[in-house]
C-alpha cells in the first residue's frame, strides 16, 4: 500500500477547508454635515489645516520609510556579496566544492511602507475635530466584496 498519494489527498483536502470561504468585506464612508453657526465653520478650518498636515506628514513618513528600505536592501545584498566572496575563498583554500550559492547569504530586510493606517488616524482625527466643532459625521457602511456572504454570526438563507 503506497502511503504518498493518501498523505498528499488528506493534505491537500485540509488545505481546501481551513481556507474556508471568503469573508465579506465592508467600507465605511462618513457623511459629513457642517455647523450651523459661523463660528463652528471657522472652527473646521483648524480640522482642515490639521488633516493637511497630517496627510503631509504620512506622505513623508512613507517616502523616508522607501528611502531606508532601500538603503537596507543594499546593505544586505552588499553584505550577502561579501559573505557569499568568504565562503568561496575559504571553499577554495580548503579544496572544497562549493555547495552553496549567493541566495544562501542574502538575507531581505523586514518591513514594510505602507500609509494606509496613518492616513486612517488622519481621518479618524478630522471627524472628530468636526464633531467637535459642532459638525455631524454620519457613518454609512456597506459591503465592497464577497457580498453574496453573511456577515460573521450571521445566519446563512439558502
Amino acid at each position: 500500500m503506497n502511503i504518498k498519494p493518501r498523505l498528499t489527498s488528506i493534505l491537500l483536502l485540509f488545505l481546501l477547508v481551513s481556507c474556508g470561504p471568503p469573508q465579506p468585506q465592508y467600507q465605511t464612508n462618513y457623511q459629513l454635515i457642517p455647523p450651523k453657526s459661523e463660528n463652528g465653520r471657522m472652527c473646521l478650518n483648524n480640522c482642515l489645516g490639521m488633516h493637511q498636515n497630517c496627510r503631509q506628514s504620512c506622505s513623508i513618513q512613507t517616502q523616508q520609510c522607501a528611502i531606508n528600505m532601500s538603503v537596507a536592501e543594499h546593505n544586505a545584498r552588499y553584505q550577502a556579496d561579501l559573505d557569499f566572496d568568504s565562503y568561496v575563498q575559504e571553499r577554495k583554500a580548503q579544496g572544497k566544492l562549493i555547495k552553496k550559492d549567493h541566495s544562501n547569504f542574502y538575507s531581505a530586510p523586514s518591513g514594510s511602507c505602507e500609509q494606509e493606517a496613518c492616513q486612517a488616524q488622519c481621518a479618524g482625527d478630522y471627524n472628530m475635530c468636526y464633531s467637535n466643532c459642532g459638525g455631524q459625521v454620519i457613518p454609512h457602511t456597506a459591503c465592497v466584496a464577497n457580498c453574496n456572504m453573511p456577515a460573521p454570526g450571521q445566519p446563512q438563507y439558502q
